[in-house]
């Protein structure tokens, strides 16, 4: 996740200090999952509202974790813990934040670490093609995501895979 955020921060302009930094931040965007029992994390079956309200909290206590360190790295984690399931038209959490509200950091990581998630398989899922991944991000454009940083996202894959960037114009 980190690199593929670090990625989409220079193409959208960002300096090499703040990629760097992106890079290094975004690794622990999922840091508050330690504070979700492994029984909620792995279980391979639909989550009960409970669980899912559990599994929801870990933004807000990797905010809580990251934020008492006052170093720019971790502020930036902080940042992104809280921010990164917030979604571009308002519908995510733990804020329900929509559009510039959202911290640039959270926005990019939203896209890296759904099209990572996607790509990996998990207990519950079997892991996506690059194209079927990429394809579902640029689906969120405008909904769950953020226009500008999905088009970051295709440029960087179009870069890495040019085959895969044909396949999404």
């Amino acid at each position: 996740v980190g690199d593929l955020a670090a990625e989409i921060g220079h193409a959208l302009g960002k300096s090499p200090e703040w990629c760097e930094l992106m890079r290094l931040a975004a690794r622990l965007h999922d840091i508050g999952k330690v504070a979700v029992p492994d029984s909620v994390l792995f279980k391979t079956g639909p989550l009960t509202v409970e669980e899912y309200e559990m599994m929801k909290s870990h933004t807000s206590m990797g905010h809580r974790i990251l934020s008492g360190n006052s170093a720019p790295l971790f502020q930036m984690a902080a940042e992104i813990a809280q921010s990164h399931h917030e979604w571009w038209d308002g519908s995510g959490y733990p804020l329900g934040l929509n559009h510039q509200s959202i911290a640039l950091s959270g926005r990019i990581v939203a896209v890296a670490d759904v099209y990572d998630a996607l790509c990996s398989k998990r207990p519950y899922k079997r892991a996506w093609a690059k194209e079927e991944a990429a394809r579902f991000v640029v689906s969120g454009r405008n909904g769950q995501f953020d226009p500008d940083v999905v088009d970051a996202f295709v440029s960087v894959l179009s870069a890495r895979d040019p085959e895969l960037g044909e396949l999404l114009k």
